[in-house]
């Protein structure tokens, strides 16, 4: 990231205020970290993490929340696929997921729908509110065994009533994908129509501290390895260290 630097002179004195402050370390996001994806061409689905790599078709690059970030047309013939591996069976009890959408339609009310099988048996929690239109929100979704699923839209924090104990189950051969389904009649009513940027999987439960890091100072990939200061995001701040 860039720093914006002023030097202030005065006798015998010079002075150089670093204006974003010290550096600060955030190489713990990559604990557990399984794939990270810039989205920053419109012909591969790049992982940062240097294993999961994909294909994308029928989107352009345009301006993201950090660098570039893919356009989806809201079809399936706008998506992007990422073939299954055994570190993307995230079949243990506890894992999170981030992405930075913009949308610029309303696609099936613009909710956000948190789906994982839990010991066996899919369970669906939505969003209360949506993702707002033209405007670039990021989403994290958080579960752990034995605590409440958490959807976080900026500073918006949706906590499910109902607690699950388990673990997550997957199903073998298919692949991710992304902004579509692979499905034709799920795809027909749920394909996203808008710019998405920075996906991210983790194979843990971020803490309620490393979200509101994560919205706050609108990390991105790099900023985990160089320990960066993040940039200021064009999204609504979290006012309570609870999200709440």
């Amino acid at each position: 990231m860039k720093n914006r630097l002023i030097f202030i002179f005065c006798p015998l004195l010079l002075l150089c205020l670093n204006l974003n402050g010290q550096t600060t370390d955030h190489t713990n996001f990559l604990n557990g970290l399984v794939s990270a994806y810039s989205m920053e061409n419109s012909t591969t689905v790049n992982d940062e993490m240097g294993i999961n790599n994909g294909t994308v078709t029928g989107t352009t690059v345009v301006p993201g929340n950090l660098g570039n970030a893919l356009n989806f047309t809201g079809s399936q013939a706008s998506m992007g696929t990422v073939p299954t591996s055994q570190s993307l069976d995230l079949n243990g009890s506890e894992l999170s997921f981030m992405v930075d959408n913009y949308p610029t339609a309303n696609t099936n009310t613009n909710k956000i729908r948190f789906r994982n099988v839990i010991n066996g048996v899919l369970r669906v929690f939505i969003s209360s509110s949506a993702a707002p239109l033209n405007t670039w929100s990021r989403i994290i979704c958080v579960w752990k065994s034995g605590e409440a699923r958490i959807i976080r839209i900026n500073s918006a924090t949706d906590i499910e009533g109902t607690v699950y104990n388990g673990t997550q189950g997957v199903f073998p051969d298919r692949d991710i994908t992304i902004g579509s389904y692979d499905i034709a009649g799920p795809a027909a009513t749920r394909s996203f129509t808008g710019r998405i940027d920075n996906i991210m999987i983790w194979n843990r439960a971020l803490t309620t501290t490393e979200q509101n890091t994560l919205i706050n100072e609108n990390l991105g990939f790099s900023d985990f390895n160089t320990g960066g200061t993040g940039t200021q995001a064009p999204i609504a701040p979290i006012v309570s260290s609870t999200g709440q």
